[in-house]
């Protein structure tokens, strides 16, 4: 369920986004919410850093074997390859080494609830990925009031061919 709280106090005191429903359709309840802007943001806008819990490759794919987690974001390369070759995700993934886990709202930021653009959609913002630390700016010359912040999420998103509603998680025995 969305931390209604959290979202009511965000709107209340951000002075250029909110967050509320999704102009996309067909996304699924509980995953229907969107970043929207509420003022003109020019290209140089900071639009906030993606929160979450720091994990390893292995970490990540032990949580979510099915790889159907619907708010993380690969964070980069691991910090320890230059002074230490025998690093446990280094033999895991030669590319991804780290993910940020924002499934839960009390460690991710509003920039959650940036959604994939789709197929046939265009983005408007874009991700600075510097370390493990990601930021979001406009990647058009500006963003109109009441737009939906929208990023191409990419191929390797999890659920490639229906790119808004993932497979459903593995029935427990």
């Amino acid at each position: 369920t969305p931390p209604f709280d959290q979202i009511n106090t965000f709107n209340a005191t951000h002075p250029f986004l909110e967050i509320r429903e999704s102009t996309i359709p067909g996304l699924p309840p509980n995953h229907n919410l969107g970043l929207f802007s509420t003022a003109y943001l020019p290209s140089d806008t900071n639009l906030g850093t993606y929160t979450g819990e720091l994990l390893t490759y292995s970490q990540y794919h032990d949580r979510y074997p099915n790889n159907d987690c619907r708010y993380s974001f690969p964070a980069g390369d691991c910090p320890d390859h230059s002074a230490n070759d025998n690093c446990e995700c280094k033999e895991a993934c030669p590319h991804i080494h780290y993910y940020l886990d924002a499934s839960s709202a009390l460690v991710g930021s509003h920039t959650r609830y940036i959604n994939d653009c789709g197929t046939d959609g265009t983005p408007n913002v874009s991700p600075i990925l510097l370390k493990s630390t990601i930021t979001f700016y406009p990647c058009v010359p500006f963003i109109t009031p009441g737009t939906e912040l929208l990023y191409d999420y990419g191929d390797s998103y999890p659920w490639n061919g229906d790119r808004h509603n993932p497979p459903s998680p593995p029935l427990s025995p």
